[in-house]
């Protein structure tokens, strides 16, 4: 069984022993749910799969007395009930063949329930995703419950679960091992010898790793899963697990209790027929990280030449600018004059673009401004710049087609021959992997309020990935009440900035932030005014009068009419979508402090009060 399994099927177990329980049973509730609050805290420290459990569940689990028996047993199976069903959704775990199996079970130990009690969890039902679980469960009779277990129980009976039959034996788990040690011996050689001051930055490179053979899309193929990961103690070792892994989570989840940090993650095809290992370590692959790396790692004088290599292979003609500072590179290409800016770790909020496009429009009227950002800008800024005539590219674009035409090889020359000259951050790979987790973690997340807890959960890691280093000490809170009781937000953040200059200190001089008041919306549409409005009334004397929302699609124009609204009446909201909150993790990871983002938006609301 695996590890993955033996969680879900204790958290299924944990929910028939509450359903089961009775009022009498006192200290039997207590002690399952001291269990079931156990057994959520380890799922969650070792990544097995994601949970989106609600504070008001957490919080119910960490009561140590039972002051309203019923009313807590309803309120926790509820959050059960939806938290199995919706792990249920390949978004979050992976079986084959037993899904009609898990939701008869999940029915079967509610039904455990009086038809009284079960009519009062209908009313409150939480829904799962794809209408899992969503069927009726309430009864007017007892004898009609009855009915239904049994044939529940019938069904399990007539319909066993017909699962994959795997023939792989311990010589084949070896074999496999053999070939995935030697990829990653010549991946490692092959980095060791042409990139030995940056190897520790790749993300298999001295890392202890892990495979795991699971189910594949066709009876074919196997998936096969590679997990590498920072080891603590110098444990390089590569293993394939001699198991068949049928019931495992998602990618970027955890297949094994561990708490050591991925470095990274790859999933090949695996032949089940001859079982050869497709290999994803070829050099094409190590120059992909390398390019990255190089990104990464690069000043701005640096980033700049990697730039004039690259226009020079598609033929521009690049002549360097000596005494102009507004730009970087002047170059000539089928009879176009162009003068090119490069965005790396430079201010680029939207109030210093446009009055670097008038400065362009004053002083360059006979040449082309051409902007190449490294990370993407956000579609409203490369929107502006194009409708005032700036042409704006990615630096991707400029290196990605190397590798569209197996032509790699050109980008290893270059960036080899520049390693000397380039002082490597400290551990910037694990950084990088946590902030690609992040957005899948994001984007794996769905907008409505099934998944609302999961989103704030999200969000506040965003938030501290993001911004922590702005502050002298990170101190926070979540879910915080006011002693009314009746004001929730999801985060507070205390302002004690390290830069006097910087945006945190102006929200404190401007709008008496003492406290950065953090609201997560996960609406599925834009979000409207009224909604907008709600965090306003988070807003006092002792935290201040700003806020920032995070929402999935950002603002309707009523919210926007009301967000320059309440900046008229010194109140500030700043909002960030998903797009947005992305771009901001991928700035991060090449060095740039994504803070600029709130002067873009707080100018973008100035123009309109």
């Amino acid at each position: 069984m695996t590890t993955t399994r033996i969680y879900y099927e204790k958290l299924l177990q944990l929910f028939s022993d509450i359903a089961a329980t009775k009022e009498a049973d006192a200290l039997k509730f207590l002690a399952i749910k001291a269990e079931l609050k156990s057994l959520i805290e380890r799922i969650t420290m070792f990544n097995l799969f994601t949970l989106s459990c609600s504070e008001n569940f957490l919080s119910l689990l960490s009561k140590t007395e039972v002051s309203a028996f019923s009313e807590e047993k309803i309120l926790l199976l509820n959050e059960m009930n939806f938290e199995l069903n919706e792990c249920l959704d390949t978004t979050r775990l992976r079986y084959g063949g037993e899904l009609l199996q898990y939701l008869y079970r999940i029915r079967l130990a509610l039904f455990q329930l009086s038809i009284e009690e079960l009519a009062s969890l209908q009313k409150i039902l939480k829904r799962a995703n794809r209408g899992m679980g969503s069927t009726g469960i309430s009864f007017d009779t007892e004898e009609l419950k009855q009915e239904e277990i049994t044939r529940l129980n019938k069904s399990l009976a007539e319909k066993p679960v017909k699962k994959r039959k795997i023939k792989l034996k311990t010589k084949d788990y070896a074999n496999i091992q053999n070939q995935l040690s030697n990829h990653i011996g010549s991946y490692k050689s092959y980095i060791h010898e042409h990139y030995p001051s940056i190897a520790d930055q790749f993300g298999y490179y001295q890392k202890r790793t892990r495979a795991y053979v699971t189910e594949g899309m066709s009876e074919k193929t196997y998936e096969f899963r590679v997990h590498a990961y920072h080891s603590e103690y110098a444990d390089f070792t590569i293993k394939v697990e001699p198991q068949y892994y049928d019931f495992y989570p998602a990618y970027f989840d955890n297949l094994e209790e561990t708490v050591e940090e991925l470095s990274g993650v790859s999933v090949f095809g695996l032949s089940a027929d001859t079982l050869k290992l497709e290999n994803l370590f070829q050099p094409s692959h190590i120059h992909q990280a390398l390019t990255s790396i190089f990104i990464k790692n690069g000043d701005d004088s640096e980033i700049a030449l990697f730039c004039e290599f690259l226009l020079k292979c598609r033929n521009y003609v690049v002549f360097p600018i000596h005494e102009n500072q507004l730009f970087d590179l002047q170059a000539i290409y089928e009879g176009i004059n162009y003068k090119i800016k490069i965005f790396h770790r430079k201010l680029r909020d939207l109030e210093t673009m446009l009055n670097l496009v008038k400065d362009i429009k004053d002083t360059h009227q006979k040449s082309q401004a051409l902007f190449i950002f490294t990370t993407y800008p956000g579609a409203s800024l490369m929107e502006s710049l194009k409708a005032h005539g700036i042409e704006n590219i990615l630096l991707r674009d400029l290196y990605e087609p190397h590798f569209t035409v197996q032509n790699s090889i050109l980008l290893h020359w270059y960036i080899k021959s520049r390693l000397p000259l380039v002082n490597p951050q400290s551990s910037p790979q694990q950084n990088s992997f946590g902030g690609e987790e992040l957005i899948r973690q994001l984007e794996r997340c769905k907008p409505g309020a099934h998944e609302w807890s999961l989103f704030e959960s999200v969000g506040i890691k965003i938030f501290r990935f993001l911004f922590e280093d702005n502050f002298k000490i990170f101190l926070s809170e979540t879910q915080v009440e006011n002693d009314l009781k009746n004001h929730r937000r999801d985060l507070l953040v205390n302002n004690n900035p390290k830069d006097i200059t910087s945006f945190w200190s102006e929200a404190k001089n401007q709008f008496n932030c003492s406290a950065i008041i953090i609201d997560f919306k996960n609406y599925s549409d834009p979000l409207k005014a009224d909604e907008m409005f709600s965090v306003t009334k988070y807003m006092n004397d002792q935290v201040g009068s700003f806020a920032i929302l995070f929402t999935r699609f950002g603002l309707d124009n009523g919210a926007i009419l009301q967000q320059k609204s309440l900046l008229a009446q010194k109140k500030l909201v700043i909002d960030f979508s998903d797009q947005e909150l992305i771009e901001m993790i991928r700035e991060k990871l090449v060095g740039k402090d994504p803070i600029d983002r709130f002067e873009s938006n707080k100018f973008q609301q100035i123009k309109g009060v």
